[in-house]
């Protein structure tokens, strides 16, 4: 569609200062170029064509010129991947003639051109073709089911996927991106297996991400070379934005499993209200479209595993927490949602873990043939003291005591006692333990009774949510999962309402606070409050995790939350003894 209404570019002609002049197809990338160099291209439009094109330099526009015509608000913009969006009034059917002096301040040099998502156009195209999908998804649903809800949920979807590819383009984490683009160059290229052992650019470190993080890379790399151009280029604008797909699917996929979890819970209306509040999430969006980061993937299979404990399914349980360690160790947090669940019954546990250890084999079995398992446990061992801070930009506890800049070491006592990392997961584990001593009863009823009581989801958020707050050495996207686990508070109450989008803006505060979204991020962050915000944060958060811990605990005491049978036998004894007494 972007061929049919963009420009066809023919070749472009490159002329760096005191340098030979040279040819490449737009969009394009040189290791090596001078300070200055001239860009000359011509290209046709259809008669039906985009207005607005954005131009992407690598790194600076010195002069713009559209059909010899001088476009003064081009002057010193800079930025490769996401680049600027310019209305250009001048073009017209046919041929068109586009010059570019660029400034490359160092490094590689290059150009991008390409439609703008805000072309109308192309914005026009794109919600007529999400709405005519959607429409056909709600009439195939409704032949399956009379639900008004369920049917709109395709529409809900839609949003969420348009959200995020308006902001796919965007710069993001820069060094977290070009790693995971060669870490999933390597193992397209050597396999994944010699991936773990070198790279094909030997400056980068071998990954210290699980086994289906690099795999959803390559899958990246492979829908490059399928639908842009071969070989896969980790340099190029559309590798920056491809590699983000992985964890945007995810995302998606998570809002159709989040409504299943919370029908029995709220009902199918209240269920896609919630499940639409976590489509238009900022903090969400952030972590997958703008950050690229891949928190999405193993949320995704942590509530695949919450909804087969929900349907008692517990094999299947494992194999989805399985599959959730195997992207990314994080996941181990579901392990005593999994033991909570179980409530000591071994043959629950036994399947579980049967589960688990068949997850396992399939995704080890290239390891395992090639006798290679041990570079997989060093990476999970590896995974706890890789970053030694205290804390990694994660404003929890840690942070409110001593700010972002701690200036302490994980391996450090704490009081002379322990270290802080020893005494962070003490701690968490205490919280776990006590709260699901508190919760047992309920936790079972909401398994019982097919997740009618959200305790389960909600003990799964605690967890998460202490996971994040007491742990040494914890990054700042580290309290992804409880914004999918913790998506029941809006289903309890309007001060559960209330904790969620606490937790959510601040949450949001601490990934723009290291990925800034724009200047004004920027100008919040490092500028205006500098290390005074982060403390606020962290001890906003903290103040958050007590209200919600006391919040859920009331919650699961309320009377309509008790066991049904029960009461009903206290009413039929009341009325027993009435007739009785009447005879």
């Amino acid at each position: 569609m972007i061929r049919w209404i963009g420009p066809r570019f023919s070749e472009a002609i490159i002329q760096p200062d005191q340098q030979e002049a040279l040819s490449a197809d737009i969009p394009f990338y040189v290791p090596d170029i001078a300070e200055y160099f001239d860009v000359r291209v011509d290209f046709t439009l259809a008669p039906l064509h985009a207005t607005h094109l954005i131009i992407a330099p690598d790194d600076c526009v010195e002069v713009l010129m559209v059909n010899n015509e001088l476009i003064p608000a081009a002057q010193g913009k800079c930025g490769y991947h996401a680049g600027h969006a310019f209305a250009l009034q001048n073009l017209k059917r046919g041929m068109n003639s586009l010059y570019v002096r660029v400034h490359n301040t160092g490094g590689p040099g290059g150009l991008d051109v390409r439609v703008a998502y805000a072309d109308p156009l192309f914005f026009s195209i794109i919600i007529l073709l999400l709405l005519s999908l959607s429409w056909a998804a709600s009439r195939i649903i409704r032949l399956f089911t009379q639900s008004r809800e369920t049917s709109l949920l395709p529409f809900v979807i839609a949003v969420a996927l348009l959200l995020r590819m308006f902001l796919i383009w965007h710069d993001g984490h820069g060094s977290d991106l070009h790693l995971n683009k060669e870490w999933g160059l390597s193992a397209m290229r050597l396999g994944i297996v010699e991936s773990y052992t070198r790279q094909v650019d030997p400056g980068m470190g071998v990954p210290n991400y699980p086994p289906l993080n690099i795999v959803a890379f390559a899958t990246g790399g492979l829908v490059y070379e399928l639908f842009a151009e071969q070989p896969f280029d980790p340099d190029s604008p559309a590798s920056h934005a491809i590699i983000k797909l992985p964890a945007i699917a995810a995302d998606l996929v998570t809002i159709i499993v989040l409504f299943a979890l919370l029908i029995p819970l709220g009902g199918r209306r209240k269920a896609l209200a919630a499940v639409a509040l976590y489509a238009i999430h900022p903090a969400i969006i952030h972590d997958s479209a703008v950050w690229g980061q891949t928190d999405a993937l193993f949320t995704l299979f942590m509530c695949l595993a919450l909804l087969s404990l929900q349907k008692k399914w517990w094999f299947a349980a494992g194999c989805m927490l399985g599959t959730a360690l195997l992207f990314k160790a994080q996941a181990l947090v579901m392990l005593p949602v999994l033991a909570a669940a179980g409530d000591v019954r071994w043959r629950r546990w036994l399947s579980g873990a049967a589960g688990g250890l068949v997850a396992a084999l399939l995704v080890l079995s290239p390891f395992l043939l090639q006798g290679a398992t041990d570079k997989i446990l060093d990476m999970y061992q590896s995974s706890v003291g890789y970053y030694t801070s205290l804390s990694l930009n994660a404003h929890n506890v840690w942070v409110m005591l001593y700010t972002n800049d701690t200036g302490r070491d994980s391996t450090q006592l704490f009081f002379n006692l322990v270290s802080y990392r020893t005494f962070g997961i003490v701690v968490w584990c205490v919280f776990t333990v006590i709260a699901w001593l508190l919760w047992r009863r309920s936790i079972q009823d909401d398994i019982r009774t097919g997740g009618r009581r959200g305790m389960l989801m909600l003990f799964a958020a605690f967890v998460a949510y202490a996971f994040f707050m007491f742990n040494a050495e914890m990054h700042e996207r580290y309290l992804f999962p409880y914004l999918a686990l913790g998506l029941p508070l809006l289903l309890t109450g309007p001060r559960g309402i209330m904790l969620y989008i606490a937790a959510s803006l601040l949450f949001l505060l601490n990934l723009i606070a290291l990925t800034p979204f724009g200047e004004f991020d920027k100008w919040l962050f490092h500028q205006e409050f500098g290390k005074a915000l982060p403390v606020v944060v962290a001890t906003g958060q903290t103040i958050v995790f007590f209200m919600t811990w006391r919040h859920i605990h009331r919650w699961q005491r309320l009377p309509h939350l008790r066991p049904l049978w029960p009461r009903l036998r206290k009413k039929f004894m009341i009325f027993y003894k009435r007739i009785q007494l009447i005879r």
